[in-house]
């Protein structure tokens, strides 16, 4: 079966190696769909034969206006990240929350207080697995309207992307999602603090988070433990997650 990824830019994507190591003997294909339009990229997957997509930015919201139906996950986050493509129907789910729960969930006790910085896709889908692990959440974007409406639908709290620095200072958890370099956080200190960034190809807080004490996860840890469940609805196979952790070691 073919799959692939969908997006733009995706050139500089790690998920075919991904595939490649999970699935290593198998007849199985992966590739990168680079398209500035997303229904021309859609099109492209269906008279291809591509049986499923992964979902990037900047489509994951604006995919589920072709799509025929989405599981329950999805419809919450209104974003989804994986299509199936059966019988001429399109499916949708989202598998970065289970990325986001999976790579958290070790740090996070009842109570603790989390802010999740930038409202779009990934953004929401952390601020649900924060939520349902028990975290105290704040979500922060520059569409203030956005974010209040989301907090209110997810039962958490939202500010204004000029507030970072005051939650983050209560903060012990910080995902940050937003894609752009920025220099939100101010003077705020990450020493004792989980620093979570998904944005993996460049890094924004690796050095500030080392240097004061934090502890850094690489949003390479999100893409392997979304991609996991991404594959296993792809093939209904389980794919090799140790081969896909040991590859991921070396990046």
């Amino acid at each position: 079966m073919k799959f692939g990824l969908l997006g733009y830019p995706v050139a500089h994507s790690k998920s075919p190696a991904l595939f490649a190591a999970a699935y290593k003997h198998s007849p199985h294909t992966y590739e990168l769909l680079e398209f500035p339009d997303l229904l021309k990229g859609l099109e492209a997957a269906v008279k291809g034969g591509y049986s499923g997509l992964n979902i990037t930015a900047p489509y994951k919201e604006e995919v589920l206006s072709f799509v025929h139906n989405a599981d329950s996950l999805t419809s919450e986050v209104a974003a989804a990240n994986l299509l199936l493509f059966s019988k001429g129907e399109i499916k949708a789910f989202n598998t970065d929350y289970e990325g986001v729960k999976s790579s958290v969930a070790d740090f996070v006790t009842p109570g603790i207080k989390a802010l999740v910085t930038g409202c779009g896709g990934a953004g929401r889908a952390a601020a649900l697995a924060l939520r349902d692990l028990g975290a105290e959440v704040v979500i922060a974007n520059r569409d203030y309207k956005k974010a209040s409406k989301y907090a209110s639908r997810f039962g958490t709290a939202a500010c204004p992307i000029e507030h970072v620095p005051q939650f983050a200072k209560s903060a012990r958890i910080i995902i940050d999602t937003i894609p752009a370099e920025t220099d939100i956080y101010g003077n705020t200190s990450f020493d004792g603090k989980l620093i979570f960034e998904a944005n993996y190809r460049n890094p924004q807080l690796i050095d500030k988070c080392t240097a004061e004490g934090g502890k850094y996860l690489s949003g390479i840890v999100w893409l392997v433990n979304q991609a996991i469940p991404s594959f296993r609805l792809f093939t209904g196979e389980n794919p090799d997650s140790e081969a896909m952790e040991l590859l991921a070691s070396l990046w």
